[in-house]
């Protein structure tokens, strides 16, 4: 009985201590056979070496399972004293851990059978290296407060809520754990601000692997997101969201998508095989989706609709089951720099979609159209690659748009044009160069010289511009005759006032087309300059070289140097047509590569 006693009064020492105002210990230990590896103070329960410790210090448990729900009331840290961990097992009527009080660290434990396995309700809460596991709703429920440090070591595993649920929370992140077969989400942030969640990985959840809900700033980052039931990542109502070099694959809806999200970026991610869209976005602002792998999903590989102000940009967009990208009923949306291959509907598709671009995409092998433009207005197409798909362009009431400098090559039909009169082919009536349009590689025309431009302007033969009276497919009057053709034509210098005689004979023999061209002195560039083998002299079908050891000079006039040069009259005479007026050119390049172009026109009798 003596004995009995003293060992009842040394287990509640410690609060006995307390309530006399004195100290209690930084270090307790709990073990329920009450041996703790001979370390004191021994606790039997977590609950007691709680209520032993003091404020601020650790409470170190020994393996073993303790069936009770803990509250912690103050600041300390819940660890294993060995490298096994303990279970708390709670009783299924309340959270297996419950904390009020900032400052908690839970480390190397496992949490089990609470309605929630851990339920926070302040602030600067960790939990690291520990499982949550098989709870009746969430694994760890962030209730409120700021500064929250989930990782890293952490599994959420088959809770019937969420692997992690956090509302009201700001300033905290999810970092280098996992949720698995989780009911609801796997990490599920709401109403919360400056919440990120990084390298962390989220799968078979019976719902989302990671969703944001009402989020103001955060970071969705290095994650590996698959075989969730819905959407991989999904942003709602959201504003000043990165998503980067995540790995979605797999999920059974989209592998990305966004609603109601305003500024925010998609960048970096790699998205494949997912059984909607790879990423979709509806009625958002300023979203950037830039830098993806974006493959084989079942749906669209990008999806805009109802969105204003956005980019998609230098994405790698292939083999999805619907378009590559789709935009519908949007504004102001660029799509540049993309590699869109393979998709089993179109390329780029674009639905009642206001002023917009399509600039420099590779689109190429798609199973429906590479560009479909339907109902929309303003939309620019320019320097893109349209490449074996069924069909290259297709325009059905498309208005007051602009299509040029595109290469639409080996397409089954180039152009399926409807409905959609007054659109621009060219890059308009520049006076220099003239009206620039697209390669086409089913051109099959001229570049003789002979017609005039729906400018007015005279057409050059040798320019490497398409003479196409009515226009090519009916709408181009300036078709290239050479793929990026705009890149060297809008790069050589173009010089005035040459001068180019083709009936002079140049001497008694009548051998030579004599020609004179001229370069201003302020072009840097002196006729001296002019690499002779370089030069060509156009004609109707062809071109005549400069053969350097013709009669040439040059002589230094005022404000220019010029210089004289004489092409073979029968060569070029064999190419001409045999009368008649038309208009040519002379191309050649400088000793340091730079390519120039003079021209004039002239009557051939």
């Amino acid at each position: 009985m003596v004995l009995g006693a003293a060992i009842a009064f040394a287990l509640v020492l410690p609060l006995a201590a307390q309530a006399a105002g004195k100290t209690l210990p930084s270090t307790v230990y709990v073990d329920p056979a009450a041996k703790c590896g001979g370390n004191t103070p021994c606790f039997r329960t977590i609950v007691k070496g709680i209520a032993g410790v003091a404020t601020g210090g650790t409470v170190k448990v020994y393996p073993a399972t303790y069936p009770e729900d803990v509250p912690i009331g103050k600041a300390l840290t819940l660890t294993a004293a060995t490298a096994t961990r303990p279970t708390i097992d709670g009783s299924g009527v309340t959270s297996a851990v419950t904390v009020s009080a900032a400052s908690v660290k839970i480390i190397n434990m496992i949490v089990t059978g609470g309605i929630d396995g851990i339920r926070v309700g302040v602030g600067s809460f960790t939990l690291q290296g520990s499982d949550v596991t098989g709870n009746l709703n969430h694994g760890l429920n962030l209730q409120a407060g700021s500064g929250h440090n989930i990782g890293p070591g952490n599994l959420f595993k088959l809770n019937g809520g969420s692997g992690v649920f956090a509302t009201g929370t700001s300033s905290s992140s999810i970092h280098d754990s996992t949720t698995d077969s989780n009911t609801l989400f796997g990490f599920n942030i709401t109403s919360s601000s400056t919440f990120d969640v990084i390298q962390t990985t989220s799968s078979s959840n019976l719902k989302d692997g990671i969703k944001y809900f009402k989020v103001n700033t955060g970071s969705i980052v290095a994650n590996t997101v698959f075989l969730n039931g819905q959407a991989g990542i999904r942003v709602i109502a959201s504003n000043n969201i990165l998503l980067d070099g995540n790995n979605c694959f797999g999920n059974t809806a989209d592998g990305i998508s966004f609603l109601e999200v305003d500024p925010s970026a998609i960048t970096g991610n790699t998205v494949t095989g997912n059984g909607g869209m790879g990423v979709s976005v509806t009625s958002s602002q300023d979203i950037t989706v830039d830098g993806n792998d974006i493959l084989t999903n079942g749906d669209d590989g990008i999806g805009f609709f109802e969105t204003d102000p956005s980019f998609i940009s230098n994405n790698n967009i292939g083999s999805n089951g619907g378009d590559g990208v789709s935009v519908a009923s949007s504004v102001d949306i660029t799509v540049q720099g993309n590699d869109i291959h393979t998709n089993s509907g179109d390329g780029i598709g674009f639905l009642e979609t206001d002023p917009s671009f399509v600039l420099d995409n590779m689109v190429s092998g798609n199973l429906g159209d590479g560009v479909d433009l339907v109902n929309s207005v303003e939309i620019t197409v320019r320097g893109n690659t349209i490449q074996g798909n069924a069909f290259g362009l297709r325009y059905h009431l498309l208005s007051q748009s602009q299509t040029f400098f595109n290469n639409i090559i080996g397409n089954g039909v180039s152009l399926v044009l409807t409905s959609s009169p007054g659109n621009a082919w060219d890059n308009g009536c520049d006076p220099v160069t003239g009206g620039l349009g697209n390669f086409w590689s089913d051109y099959t025309g001229t570049d003789d010289g002979t017609t005039s431009g729906r400018c007015g302007d005279k057409k050059i033969a040798g320019d490497f511009v398409g003479d196409s009276s009515t226009g090519h497919n009916g709408v181009d009057s300036y078709p290239l005759l050479q793929p990026n053709g705009w890149v060297s034509i809008l790069a050589r210098k173009h010089f005035d006032g040459s001068r180019i005689e083709p009936q002079s004979t140049g001497d008694s023999s009548g051998n030579w087309v004599s020609t004179h061209i001229r370069i201003p002195k302020s072009s840097g560039y002196k006729a001296g300059d002019i690499a002779l083998g370089s030069l060509l002299l156009a004609a109707n079908t062809g071109f005549v070289a400069f053969d350097p050891a013709a009669p040439h000079s040059t002589d230094n006039g005022d404000g220019y140097t010029t210089l004289h040069a004489k092409f073979s009259r029968p060569a070029w005479l064999a190419k001409t047509y045999g009368g008649g007026f038309f208009c040519f050119a002379i191309q050649g390049a400088f000793n340091d590569g730079q390519e120039f172009y003079v021209h004039d026109c002239v009557t051939v009798k």
